[in-house]
């Protein structure tokens, strides 16, 4: 690493920290990779960061919340610790940055599969009629959240910094007007190849997010609302 850090000296304004493996089944079935994934590589980002002064801005996850149990999925878990060396690393060593926690990210590239992207995943078993297993009964909800208005979010904190540095992450999500079931969404689709199987272990069953904080800095919000950004989805697997 320390030569990487060489070759970055003087070539870097900033790191955004988008890289994880974002399976929680496969976190649990290899918590080890994860954690190298995850907390491992975030804290070489910490120390890329303190090394050449640049800021970071961290995509963390909702998933680093507990679910009624108590539980976190070791996905959940390797994004929080990242979390907790970006703090520690500001009060050490002063290092800059801002933590995003953001819902369930969808659209047009994503690589949707039974072990993440579960909403591109469905997309992609209507497209190819594959069947579908859904683990508990499906009224599970989440608050969806297209990429475009998540990467004008970045572009924005790229460039005002500033206003949205503070220790504390922020919730970024799709927010209430687009929280759906995995029913709800399998009924837009019109796609009925589903089963049920018992719900995985760690997983939380609503999560919407609080986009107060981070609207409350220059006004962001989501403009694609669910159904559109499904069709858009829909439409670029179909090409």
């Amino acid at each position: 690493m320390d030569n990487l850090i060489a070759n970055l000296k003087d070539k870097l304004d900033m790191i955004i920290h988008l890289a994880a493996n974002c399976s929680t089944p496969k976190s649990i079935e290899n918590p080890k990779q994860d954690f190298n994934d995850n907390a491992l590589a975030t804290f070489k980002i910490c120390e890329i960061s303190r090394k050449l002064n640049v800021p970071v801005i961290f995509t963390s996850s909702c998933k680093v919340h507990p679910n009624k149990r108590g539980e976190r999925a070791p996905y959940g878990l390797s994004k929080y610790v990242g979390e907790l060396y970006l703090k520690e690393y500001k009060k050490m060593y002063g290092t800059k940055f801002i933590i995003n926690r953001p819902g369930t990210l969808y659209g047009p590239g994503q690589e949707g599969s039974p072990e993440s992207g579960w909403l591109s995943w469905f997309i992609k078993a209507k497209r190819e009629n594959l069947p579908i297993t859904i683990f508990g009964d499906g009224t599970q909800s989440r608050d969806v959240l297209f990429i475009s208005d998540y990467v004008n979010l970045l572009i924005d904190q790229i460039e005002h910094f500033g206003d949205y540095e503070r220790e504390e992450p922020y919730e970024v999500g799709g927010g209430i007007e687009n929280e759906i079931t995995l029913l709800k969404l399998l009924e837009f689709l019109e796609y009925k190849d589903y089963n049920f199987d018992s719900e995985r272990k760690g997983d939380v069953k609503r999560f919407v997010s609080d986009n107060k904080d981070i609207s409350s800095v220059k006004n962001w919000r989501p403009l694609v609302l669910w159904q559109e950004g499904v069709k858009q989805t829909l439409n670029s697997i179909s090409k």
